[in-house]
């Protein structure tokens, strides 16, 4: 039901501004331009990002894995070396998103964890994934 709800949203937002219904294949990032349309961009990012040539988990995580907000991997992403190719991280509502696709795409590697005090995040590195899985 949802699908046909968005489907029809997506008609009718086309057809409002005058263009054929499906030429626009995602409506979602018109209206939300800080949502990144590939989740796994933001992962390869965080995989590459080095802050004075440490990893995210070296630099401020432990045993392989990062605990934090998602504002807090917001600001550390543009402090670090990929901080210019992170321009469509406006607002901390674009990576809260991407990270919960990620969490449902890649769930062995970013998890949400919700306490009484805040919405967190766990991001795994890969390499302690694939140590992780030889161990199994």
């Amino acid at each position: 039901m949802q699908e046909f709800a968005t489907t029809l949203y997506r008609e009718v937002f086309d057809t409002a501004i005058g263009i054929t219904p499906g030429v626009l294949k995602n409506v979602t990032n018109i209206l939300r331009p800080d949502r990144v349309e590939r989740p796994q961009e933001l992962l390869a990012l965080i995989d590459a990002a080095r802050w004075e040539g440490k990893t995210l988990w070296e630099a401020f995580g432990e045993a392989g894995m990062w605990k934090g907000r998602a504002e807090q991997l917001a600001e550390l992403l543009r402090a670090s070396s990929v901080g210019t190719k992170i321009a469509w991280l406006r607002a901390a509502g674009g990576i809260q998103y991407s990270l919960g696709v990620l969490s449902r795409i890649e769930a062995e590697r970013v998890k949400y964890h919700r306490t009484g005090l805040a919405r967190r995040w766990i991001i795994t590195s890969l390499d302690c994934v694939t140590c992780d899985s030889r161990d199994a």
